[in-house]
């Protein structure tokens, strides 16, 4: 049996604290390393966060330049909504009359031909929205109906007006009934349609969509009191048939001005 020595002890005893040592500083070192790595990768994860936000915000359309409508575009969608409240004058507050005092229809039959004329409303305005959303033009998807609306609002007007005082009754309410729901379920739909579609596709941000929306408010006001006014003189001075021409003509010159006056 070796017998020891007596600086056996104190050899092993440093040998073994060296290698302790060494194996403290490969730790120490990896953990620095990796604390250092997490470190980077949530510095990146950070920047590719901020990143995608701010594609998003572009995406919705918040704070860029891009999205910012002018004074001209708000000004001319706005336009529309009082042009649009011309024809609203003019059937709720004028047609009924027309229908039963010169036009000779019985009150009954007026009205059931308005109620019923709510159901094709209700359904020709999914069709509608679905046409626009599946239309693709180089002028967009909405401001091409608002266009056409134009000329089959100054058409339509003047027939649903220029009821032939020769035809039966019966000829009489059926003519009503063609024109008005032309006129008030189909012609309106489009141009209803395709306005409020339109806002949503001229810009992405929504603080540019309540400014819009306010100034087509204050247009609305004024047109609804000009619309009161030019309504009965165009029907007191030219008569039914030739004030509802007129008044679809200023119609289709708004809805015109409206489709130069935007862009999607």
């Amino acid at each position: 049996m070796p017998t020891k020595k007596p600086g056996d002890n104190f050899k092993r005893d440093i040998t073994e604290s060296g290698h302790n040592w060494h194996c403290f500083l490969f730790l120490f070192r990896r953990n620095k390393k990796r604390r250092e790595k997490n470190r980077a990768d949530k510095c990146s994860a950070a920047a590719c966060g901020r990143v995608k936000m701010r594609k998003v915000n572009n995406k919705m359309g918040k704070n860029t330049d891009s999205n910012k409508l002018s004074f001209k575009e708000k000004f001319c969608w706005g336009l529309g909504t009082g042009g649009n409240n011309m024809y609203t004058t003019l059937v709720g507050t004028y047609l009924t009359g027309y229908y039963t005092d010169t036009a000779g229809i019985a009150v009954a039959a007026v009205g059931t031909m308005m109620l019923l004329s709510r159901f094709f409303d209700g359904v020709s305005d999914v069709v509608m929205g679905a046409i626009v959303d599946k239309t693709n033009t180089r002028w967009g998807k909405a401001r091409p109906w608002v266009f056409i609306s134009g000329p089959l609002f100054a058409l339509l007007m003047f027939l649903t007006l220029a009821v032939p005082q020769s035809m039966q009754e019966n000829l009489k309410l059926v003519y009503a009934y063609i024109t008005y729901i032309l006129l008030c379920c189909f012609i309106n739909t489009i141009y209803f349609v395709a306005h409020n579609a339109l806002l949503a596709r001229m810009t992405l941000n929504p603080d540019e969509r309540i400014k819009a929306t306010s100034m087509s408010q204050i247009v609305s006001s004024v047109t609804t009191l000009i619309a009161t006014v030019i309504v009965n003189g165009l029907i007191t001075t030219l008569g039914w048939a030739a004030g509802g021409l007129i008044l679809g003509l200023i119609i289709c010159i708004i809805n015109f001005i409206e489709f130069f006056g935007t862009k999607e």
